[in-house]
């Protein structure tokens, strides 16, 4: 058997990669899980429970020990640590992402110390360590001079920072881009993220004709990427050979612009387009979190189409993203990210349908 312990199992993309894993015959998996999401997940446990070997252990990553006991599975042998327990905020209470998002890791890594950890240990970073970066983020570099300006994007920084600093165990590394939902039926369980572009087609649809002209403040790309490509790609290269001490873009390689996501969306909805897109990205980028008459404009029309203005500071349209790794990792297994145009309509309508706030 090979043993797997797993953070954040209940997340989105962490249900995705167990449901992977439980394909695998020799997989028994132990999922680190809160005590009240034991008792709100209860079914899915269960439902896992009767499909493969699986060991639940309550605890809390962000804990002294992981908030276990020492007997604590204490005999097995961890072949693979899968690190996706982590927090998100886009108005954080105090310091909630730097206690969860560099502590949790911290303490993991030293509850695997205190055991003699062997195996290999997995963190799921973000792209958000690019921080305000302009050029391009490679797979295994971090340190660019970028800022970060939001706390997510720092408690990302230094919890990478912290992994890829590790001189006594095997790790790897994967930074998927923003995570919407399944290529194929459209499923997601939330709607953050990427989705704010759905809010803001579905109030200009409802409130301009569709030939009405828009203009797109932004150009650049917004680098999305499904749950189902994530899990089979983190699953696939955490069991290939030869890439330890790596780091992994799960992005899209070829993004739509914002426009065309857009537009692709609009087109679903029946709604207004964007014809033109403001080019010059430094002034733009000056003027983004200024303050005053113009920065209390911008932020009331933002407020108008539902997107926070938290979100539209913390979104960072200029960087690019190697996959030379990805790439070469996953070469001959099949996977690989399907493209916008052919998924962003099942987005649409699943989102439509079940998390439409104004449904």
């Amino acid at each position: 058997m090979a043993d797997y312990l797993i953070t954040g199992a209940t997340g989105w993309i962490g249900r995705n990669l167990v449901d992977r894993l439980l394909d695998r015959d020799d997989a028994r998996l132990w999922l680190l899980v809160r005590p009240s999401t034991v008792t709100r997940e209860a079914e899915q446990l269960e439902a896992w429970r009767r499909r493969g070997d699986v060991r639940v252990l309550e605890g809390d990553i962000v804990e002294p020990s992981l908030g276990l006991s020492a007997a604590a599975a204490r005999d097995v042998a961890f072949d693979h640590v899968l690190h996706l327990a982590a927090g998100f905020a886009l108005r954080p209470e105090g310091d909630e992402l730097e206690q969860m998002n560099v502590g949790g890791t911290r303490a993991l890594v030293a509850w695997l110390r205190d055991r003699g950890f062997l195996g290999v240990l997995h963190y799921v970073s973000s792209i958000a360590v690019a921080g305000d970066h302009p050029g391009t983020l490679g797979e295994d570099e971090l340190e660019l001079g970028q800022t970060l300006h939001h706390p997510y994007h720092r408690s990302k920084y230094e919890a990478e920072l912290l992994v890829r600093s590790l001189e006594d165990m095997r790790w790897r590394i994967y930074r998927p881009s923003s995570v919407v939902g399944d290529s194929s039926s459209g499923y997601m369980i939330r709607a953050d993220g990427s989705y704010f572009m759905f809010g803001m087609v579905r109030r200009l649809s409802a409130r301009l004709p569709a030939w009405f002209p828009l203009v797109n403040p932004r150009a650049g790309a917004l680098n999305m990427v499904p749950v189902d490509y994530v899990a089979a790609a983190i699953d696939a290269i955490a069991h290939a050979p030869g890439w330890d001490g790596r780091g992994f873009n799960i992005v899209d390689p070829s993004p739509l612009s914002s426009s065309e996501a857009f537009n692709v969306l609009a087109e679903r909805a029946g709604g207004p387009r964007m014809r033109w897109t403001l080019r010059s990205r430094r002034r733009r980028q000056a003027k983004r979190r200024r303050g005053g008459p113009i920065g209390a404009l911008r932020d009331r029309l933002l407020g108008a189409v539902g997107v926070p203005v938290a979100a539209w500071k913390a979104m960072n349209l200029d960087v690019t993203f190697s996959t030379d790794n990805v790439e070469t990792a996953l070469a001959g297994t099949g996977i690989r990210c399907p493209p916008q145009r052919d998924y962003l309509p099942r987005l649409w309508d699943y989102w439509a349908l079940h998390l439409d706030p104004a449904r």
